[in-house]
C-alpha cells in the first residue's frame, strides 16, 4: 500500500486527488477468504480498503464507479477471483457490473494495483496547501 498525494487530476482534469494505491495481491491475501462466495470476497476486498484509508477517508461504502481505479488487467483478476466460478446472486451482481463498467479502468494505474480515491481538492484548496494565498 502506498499514500500518494495530491498528484493526479479527476477525469475532467479541475481536481487534483488524493489517492491510496493497494496491491490486488496484498488485499487477497489480508481477506483470508478461501470459499467460493461472491458477496464475501468482494465486501472483503470493499472493507479491507476502506479500514486502511480511514485515516484519510471517512469509514464509508465504496462506490467503484466513483472512487477505484485499475488496469484493466487488474479489474480481469479481481474478477476472476471474486467469482471463483461461483454462482452470483442478484444483489452481487449489481453491485458487480461497476466493476465490470470501463468507468473503474485508468491507463495510468500500473498493473496489480487498485487506487481508492481519498479526497478531492479543487483548485482553490491546492492554492491554500500549497501556501499561494
Amino acid at each position: 500500500m502506498a499514500l500518494n498525494h495530491a498528484n493526479s487530476n479527476d477525469r475532467d482534469g479541475t481536481s487534483s486527488l488524493i489517492t491510496i494505491d493497494f496491491l490486488l495481491s496484498y488485499l487477497i491475501g489480508r481477506s483470508a477468504i478461501t470459499r467460493r462466495d461472491p458477496e464475501r470476497r468482494l465486501n472483503a476486498i470493499e472493507n479491507l480498503m476502506s479500514l486502511q484509508a480511514q485515516r484519510w477517508r471517512p469509514l464509508a461504502p465504496i462506490a467503484p464507479e466513483r472512487d477505484i481505479l485499475m488496469a484493466e488487467v487488474t479489474r480481469d483478476s479481481l474478477v476472476e477471483w471474486v467469482l471463483a466460478g461461483a454462482r452470483v446472486q442478484d444483489a452481487v451482481g449489481r453491485r458487480f457490473d461497476a466493476y465490470m463498467s470501463t468507468t473503474v479502468i485508468c491507463g495510468t494505474v500500473r498493473p496489480g494495483w487498485i487506487r481508492l480515491l481519498v479526497a478531492k481538492l479543487g483548485n482553490d484548496q491546492l492554492v491554500k496547501r500549497r501556501g499561494l494565498t
